[in-house]
């Protein structure tokens, strides 16, 4: 049987999930499972990705509901979706979409509700519903515990409750000893911090190297 996973972490999260539902046998029926790359839905997928970055947000939104129709399993382009709709202020269908990766299952793994999790929050950040987004962040902590992203904002709530100003959308305010070391120069996180994903992960780096990093990158690499 030949099903296609993005990386590694989707196929074993699959494998894995019908092997602890003890249905081996009703999916795969004897048969041997291949992993197969995933090619056309990705693309799909990383020009949305540029388009949001691009801030081309309508064509954003047509790229992933192509992958979707190619891929409707597959919550990455329901995430992606919700942010450009959040960076549209349609901040009630960002939230819908994030609403609806609640529970893990056969393509939805535990790092993808907490992600589903994390969104939730950022939308309510920008809704200044803090509160609720305070209560979303240590929701997805108990599903991803210690992901800077959620410990980042949490520390950008009690910011901005100290009467500290808000930032735009796209950054999140570090703290001292919550961002920790940027991965890519070493230096501790103290100001404004980029969330980017590396392996499969999404990490926290300072501002500087960001904007280093997308200034040396090729065309072609800005595809990994």
């Amino acid at each position: 049987m030949n099903i296609k996973f993005w990386d590694k972490s989707e196929f074993l999260h699959f494998v894995t999930y019908i092997m602890d539902k003890d249905e081996t046998d009703k999916i795969l029926s004897g048969k041997k499972l291949n992993w197969i790359g995933s090619a056309y839905p990705r693309a799909c997928f990383h020009l949305g990705f540029l388009k949001v970055a691009a801030k081309e947000y309508g064509e954003a939104l047509a790229f992933l509901d192509r992958g979707v129709a190619l891929e409707p399993s597959n919550p990455n382009f329901k995430f992606e979706k919700a942010v450009a709709l959040t960076h549209m202020r349609r901040f009630d269908e960002a939230l819908r979409l994030y609403d609806s990766v609640t529970k893990v299952g056969l393509h939805v793994s535990p790092v993808n509700v907490a992600r589903a999790l994390r969104g939730r929050g950022w939308v309510l950040v920008e809704m200044s519903q803090l509160d609720r987004a305070e209560a979303i962040f240590k929701e997805s902590l108990k599903h991803e515990s210690g992901n800077k992203a959620a410990i980042n904002e949490l520390a950008y709530i009690a910011h901005l409750r100290s009467g500290g100003r808000s930032t735009s959308a796209e950054l999140i305010v570090g703290a001292p000893n919550s961002a920790g070391k940027c991965p890519s120069c070493g230096l501790d996180i103290t100001g404004e911090s980029h969330i980017e994903e590396r392996n499969g992960k999404s990490v926290l780096i300072c501002k500087t190297c960001q904007m280093t990093d997308f200034k040396l990158k090729k065309w072609w690499e800005v595809w990994k």
